[in-house]
């Protein structure tokens, strides 16, 4: 059955280089779904704005995300503060993020 109602949120894994490694890093976010004309203006408003600003306005939370506390992994819970440490760490992170977000709700799926 299809309902015309979406889910407010979605899981979405975006893949994000890491400097030095063969394979990009999957970054596990929960983000909010945005309609056609709720995602348009969206993109308009981005020009301008600091990407954190722009990306924290769709990311709910994440998984397996880790800092370094003395020299050791610790897990991190989502906040603009952390997202904002995560963009600085990895510059080509917004981008990963943007591309894996656009691309889940315009595609859909399609492959499925």
């Amino acid at each position: 059955m299809f309902s015309i109602d979406p889910a407010p949120t979605f899981p979405l894994t975006a893949k994000v280089p890491v400097p030095g490694k063969d394979e990009r890093a999957q970054l596990r976010l929960v983000v909010r779904h945005k309609g056609r004309k709720e995602l348009n203006k969206w993109v308009a408003e981005a020009k301008g704005r600091p990407d954190v600003d722009f990306l924290d306005e769709i990311i709910v939370s994440w998984s397996d995300v880790t800092f370094q506390v003395d020299g050791a992994p610790q897990a991190v819970d989502y906040s603009r503060e952390n997202l904002e440490k995560l963009l600085d760490a990895f510059p080509t992170a917004s981008m990963a993020i943007y591309d894996a977000y656009m691309s889940e709700l315009l595609e859909a799926r399609a492959k499925n």
